[in-house]
C-alpha cells in the first residue's frame, strides 16, 4: 500500500502560499534477534527470534511559503506525529537439544511506535541571476521515543514481554543544511549541499538494532530539461559519514561496542512536466 496524500494549497496574495495535507502512511517493521539459552543437556546454545508486523497510520502537515522582496524566499513546515498500532507474527528457533518451548514458540506480537513531530524553516535567496543559495533547519521531536514495548499473545512465563521492553529515551535533535545550484545554461543545473545531522539516540540505549551516531553529509547532482518536451532528468550523489562512536558499560549500555559507519546514495530521477 503506498502513502496516500490529500493535499490543498491557496495563495491569499501573490508573495504567499499556504499548504496542508493529510497523510495515511502504512508501515512495516521486522526484527532479528539472536538470544543465548540453556538445552537439555546443560550447553549454552543460541536462538533466534524473527518478529514482523504492520500497521496504518493517519498524520499531518502544514506549510507556508513566501517571497516577501524580490529573489528572497522564506518557508516553514510542519508535520504532525504519527501512531502505528502494529500487530503481527513471530517465528522462533530456541536452539539445538531445546525441548522447552513454552516460552519460545510461534505466536502473535503487537507493538506501538510513534513517528516524531517534525518543524522546519528555510530560507533561500538568489543574488544573482542562474545562483541560487538556500539554508534548512529541521528540528525533530524524536523524544517521543521513549520506549518499545513489544506484547505477545500467549507467554504463559511471562519471560518474552519482560524482555521485549527496552528502554530508548531519545532526545530531541536539530539537523542542518546548506545548498547552492548554479545554472550555467537554462535547460541544466548543477547542485552542491551539505549538512549536518545529530543523533537523537543516547549512550545508555544505542544498540545494534539501530547503530547511530552523529553525521556529516556532502551531496552533488545535476538535472536537465528540454523545453520542447518537458523531459526532466535528474542524478545526484550523497557521501554520509557517520562519527565513531564508542559506547560502554560505564555508559549504562547493556551491550558495549564501537560503531563505525558511510553511506553511498545514489538517486535518478525521470519524468516529464507539461
Amino acid at each position: 500500500m503506498p502513502t496516500v496524500h490529500l493535499a490543498a494549497s491557496f495563495k491569499p496574495i501573490e508573495q504567499l502560499s499556504i499548504g496542508v495535507s493529510l497523510r495515511v502512511v502504512p508501515a512495516s517493521v521486522e526484527l532479528l534477534q539472536r538470544f543465548k539459552l540453556v538445552n537439555d543437556h546443560g550447553d549454552m546454545v543460541y536462538g533466534y527470534g524473527d518478529l514482523g508486523a504492520s500497521a496504518v497510520g493517519v498524520g499531518g502537515a502544514f506549510g507556508i511559503m513566501a517571497r516577501p522582496i524580490k529573489n528572497l524566499h522564506l518557508g516553514f513546515s510542519y508535520i504532525s506525529r504519527i501512531k502505528f498500532n502494529f500487530d503481527g507474527d513471530g517465528s522462533y528457533y530456541p536452539g539445538d537439544g531445546v525441548s522447552d518451548t513454552r516460552t519460545f514458540h510461534d505466536q502473535k506480537g503487537s507493538t506501538s511506535l510513534t513517528s516524531p513531530d517534525i518543524f522546519s524553516f528555510g530560507i533561500g535567496y538568489e543574488p544573482i541571476k542562474n545562483l541560487y543559495f538556500e539554508f534548512d533547519f529541521n528540528y525533530t521531536l524524536w523524544s517521543v521515543y521513549k520506549d518499545l514495548q513489544i506484547d505477545f499473545s500467549n507467554d504463559p512465563t511471562g519471560d518474552l514481554t519482560q524482555k521485549g521492553k527496552q528502554k530508548k529515551d531519545w532526545k530531541d535533535t536539530p539537523t542542518y543544511r546548506l545548498a547552492c545550484e548554479y545554472k550555467p545554461i537554462t535547460q541544466v543545473a548543477l547542485r552542491l549541499a551539505g549538512g549536518y545531522d545529530v543523533t537523537p539516540t543516547p549512550d545508555s540505549t544505542l544498540g545494534p538494532e539501530l547503530p547511530d551516531s552523529n553525521r556529516i553529509f556532502l551531496a552533488f547532482g545535476a538535472g536537465y530539461k528540454d523545453k520542447k518536451t518537458g523531459l526532466k532528468i535528474d542524478a545526484a550523489y550523497t557521501l554520509v559519514l557517520f562519527r565513531d562512536r564508542t559506547v560502554t558499560a560505564s555508559d549504562g549500555n547493556p551491550s558495549p561496542a564501537t560503531y563505525k559507519g558511510t553511506a553511498h546514495l545514489v538517486g535518478i530521477t525521470a519524468g516529464v512536466q507539461f
